[in-house]
Protein backbone atom coordinates (compact mmCIF):
# COMPACT_ATOMS: atom_id res chain seq x y z
CA UNK A 1 0.00 0.00 0.00
CA UNK A 2 2.81 2.45 0.41
CA UNK A 3 3.97 1.55 -3.05
CA UNK A 4 1.85 4.26 -4.64
CA UNK A 5 -2.38 3.52 -4.80
CA UNK A 6 -3.88 6.60 -3.88
CA UNK A 7 -6.95 4.47 -2.16
CA UNK A 8 -6.62 0.83 -1.82
CA UNK A 9 -8.22 -1.92 0.16
CA UNK A 10 -5.36 -4.63 1.61
CA UNK A 11 -5.48 -8.19 1.28
CA UNK A 12 -7.59 -9.74 3.69
CA UNK A 13 -6.02 -11.08 7.01
CA UNK A 14 -5.34 -14.37 6.75
CA UNK A 15 -4.45 -15.13 11.00
CA UNK A 16 -8.39 -14.16 11.43
CA UNK A 17 -9.34 -16.39 8.92
CA UNK A 18 -7.44 -19.10 10.12
CA UNK A 19 -8.96 -19.07 13.57
CA UNK A 20 -12.05 -18.16 11.56
CA UNK A 21 -12.12 -21.86 10.22
CA UNK A 22 -9.88 -23.46 13.70
CA UNK A 23 -12.97 -22.44 15.31
CA UNK A 24 -15.29 -23.96 13.06
CA UNK A 25 -12.79 -27.31 13.27
CA UNK A 26 -12.55 -27.68 17.37
CA UNK A 27 -16.47 -27.17 17.50
CA UNK A 28 -16.72 -29.44 15.45
CA UNK A 29 -14.90 -31.96 17.22
CA UNK A 30 -16.66 -30.78 20.43
CA UNK A 31 -19.65 -32.84 18.99
CA UNK A 32 -21.22 -29.41 17.34
CA UNK A 33 -22.86 -30.44 14.25
CA UNK A 34 -21.51 -28.53 11.25
CA UNK A 35 -25.22 -27.09 10.49
CA UNK A 36 -25.29 -25.72 14.11
CA UNK A 37 -21.82 -24.01 13.16
CA UNK A 38 -21.25 -20.38 11.65
CA UNK A 39 -20.07 -20.70 8.32
CA UNK A 40 -20.22 -17.37 6.85
CA UNK A 41 -16.76 -15.54 7.36
CA UNK A 42 -17.39 -11.51 7.13
CA UNK A 43 -14.27 -9.34 6.67
CA UNK A 44 -14.24 -5.80 7.65
CA UNK A 45 -12.96 -3.43 4.59
CA UNK A 46 -9.83 -0.90 5.49
CA UNK A 47 -9.15 1.75 3.73
CA UNK A 48 -5.65 3.19 3.43
CA UNK A 49 -4.75 6.47 2.14
CA UNK A 50 -1.24 7.77 0.44
CA UNK A 51 -0.64 11.37 1.24
CA UNK A 52 2.34 11.19 -1.05
CA UNK A 53 0.21 10.07 -4.03
CA UNK A 54 -2.58 12.69 -3.10
CA UNK A 55 -0.09 15.63 -3.24
CA UNK A 56 1.15 14.11 -7.21
CA UNK A 57 -2.36 13.92 -8.19
CA UNK A 58 -3.55 17.05 -6.73
CA UNK A 59 -6.25 15.21 -4.59
CA UNK A 60 -6.72 17.36 -0.95
CA UNK A 61 -8.46 14.37 1.46
CA UNK A 62 -10.91 15.77 3.64
CA UNK A 63 -10.94 16.18 6.89
CA UNK A 64 -13.53 12.77 7.10
CA UNK A 65 -11.52 10.89 4.66
CA UNK A 66 -8.70 10.96 6.82
CA UNK A 67 -10.79 9.96 10.30
CA UNK A 68 -12.04 7.25 8.29
CA UNK A 69 -9.37 5.81 6.68
CA UNK A 70 -7.46 3.34 8.60
CA UNK A 71 -4.33 3.18 7.68
CA UNK A 72 -2.37 6.84 6.54
CA UNK A 73 1.54 7.07 4.56
CA UNK A 74 2.77 9.90 4.32
CA UNK A 75 5.45 9.20 1.70
CA UNK A 76 5.42 6.32 -1.32
CA UNK A 77 7.94 3.55 -0.22
CA UNK A 78 10.58 1.93 -3.04
CA UNK A 79 10.71 4.71 -5.16
CA UNK A 80 12.41 3.65 -8.48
Amino acid sequence: MQSGPLFSVPGADFRVIGYFGAKAIAQSLQGILPRHIPQVYENTPNIVLNLEVAEKVGYAPTFDILLAADEIYQAIENKK
